[in-house]
């Protein structure tokens, strides 16, 4: 046994670099995405942010709790009635997001365009922010821009993403005119069957 630790303690030596060095993931094509340790939310939060930008589904679901929940505001579920939100668990938002990723033709993502709140305490985490989040489409660009309440726990030894809560949507700063949550397309995809 300590012949087994003296050669990992040798190889780790001689090969460099550190365990805890933030994960690199490359996407077809080459490019790399630098994906952080998941040990704060707030790397959790910019990891998802990352995903987004580079609509790197597998870099998505990482950062996504095994048991987690979407909460939807008032206006996706008055715009989808009828549905099951309840429903909705790791399992759908990892649907979700691949679905998402694959049918849209690039996305600008600011996950913390505005800080509301923070509160950190033990292996429990609420970050509340307002996010800004352009999706190329079809030939257009579509804004969605709202509050959302983020809870992260520790799951295993990595922080993780537990619930999202979108609030309300926002108001765009340029034109002032109110932008839906993100939610929308969560809404859609549900009514199609979560297809």
């Amino acid at each position: 046994m300590r012949l087994v630790l003296t050669g990992i303690l040798i190889a780790v030596t001689f090969l460099g670099g550190c365990l805890f060095e933030p994960r690199v993931a490359a996407l077809p094509g080459g490019a790399d995405i630098n994906y952080l340790e998941q040990s704060e939310p707030e790397f959790v939060l910019a990891n998802l942010q990352s995903a987004f930008q580079h609509t790197d589904a597998s870099g998505y679901e990482r950062q996504i709790a095994e048991d987690f929940v979407y909460e939807p505001d008032s206006s996706t579920e008055a715009n989808y009635p009828g549905l099951d939100w309840e429903t909705w668990n790791r399992e759908m938002e990892i649907q979700f997001i691949t679905n998402f990723f694959n049918n849209v033709a690039g996305i600008s993502a600011d996950l913390t365009a505005e800080e509301l709140h923070t509160d950190w305490s033990g292996s429990f985490a609420e970050l509340r922010y307002v996010y800004a989040i352009e999706v190329e489409s079809g030939g257009s660009t579509v804004p969605y821009r709202a509050t959302a309440t983020l809870e992260f726990i520790v799951d295993g030894t990595f922080w993780k993403l537990k619930r999202w809560t979108d609030e309300n949507g926002e108001n765009d700063p340029e034109s002032g005119g109110l932008l839906p949550t993100i939610g929308q397309r969560r809404g859609a995809f549900l009514a199609a069957g979560g297809s």
